[in-house]
């Protein structure tokens, strides 16, 4: 990865869309906290710049609206892929997310998204099948953004066993997870991005929340 990666405040988007857009992902204008209008990303790009980072998780379709604007400004963009659904209805086809990885970068998101408790060969056969993905296709396979921000001890030993380096994860703050898992992995915190976002100073409710969720994840696997 990278340096200049670490070195600036990661935004977390998801879709880019406006009324009428074909929906992307798991998401529509309608539909989902994390979806944000054309103009308001126009707005975050004139505001910051190449200043931080823009990541953009799942893979929908929208990714490719966001991928040429900051390409025209002067930006490289990451994007986390679900591979499960590489081709599917509303996401990025892998010619199309090869397209993208000339000009920005293309990390895994896991398989299918998992966001909820799995066994540990159930999580590992999920990661592993991801991380195979990445490498089969000529991408990055050291660098993970975990899907709803969830990080348990099966999380650290998967990919302690599956040579991850860097985590992205989706919480303000990195203290927590230097705390609970030590130094093993470099996390990369995020700041979430909704429609009434104001300020990278201002840390909103959603991120408040996925900080308590690093814990509580710690003693629930």
């Amino acid at each position: 990865m990278e340096t200049l990666l670490l070195n600036k405040s990661s935004l977390m988007f998801h879709e880019i869309l406006d009324n009428g857009d074909q929906d992307s992902g798991w998401h529509s204008r309608n539909n989902g906290k994390y979806t944000i209008s054309k103009n308001k990303f126009s707005k975050i790009i004139s505001t910051y710049g190449n200043s931080v980072n823009y990541t953009f998780d799942d893979g929908g379709i929208s990714n490719l609206y966001a991928a040429n604007q900051l390409k025209s400004n002067g930006i490289r963009g990451v994007f986390f892929i679900c591979s499960a659904y590489t081709g599917s209805s509303g996401f990025l086809n892998l010619d199309q997310i090869k397209e993208i990885s000339k000009n920005h970068y293309v990390y895994a998101h896991g398989h299918k998204h998992i966001m909820k408790k799995e066994s540990y060969s159930d999580l590992f056969l999920d990661w592993n099948t991801s991380l195979n993905y990445m490498r089969n296709n000529n991408f990055d396979s050291y660098t993970v953004c975990l899907p709803g921000g969830y990080f348990t001890a099966y999380h650290y030993k998967i990919f302690s066993d599956l040579g991850v380096k860097y985590i992205f994860h989706s919480a303000p703050y990195n203290f927590i997870l230097k705390i609970l898992y030590k130094n093993k992995f470099t996390f990369i915190s995020r700041i979430i991005i909704t429609e009434k976002f104001k300020s990278i100073r201002k840390i909103n409710y959603i991120g408040i929340k996925s900080l308590i969720k690093q814990v509580v994840d710690f003693f629930n696997i």
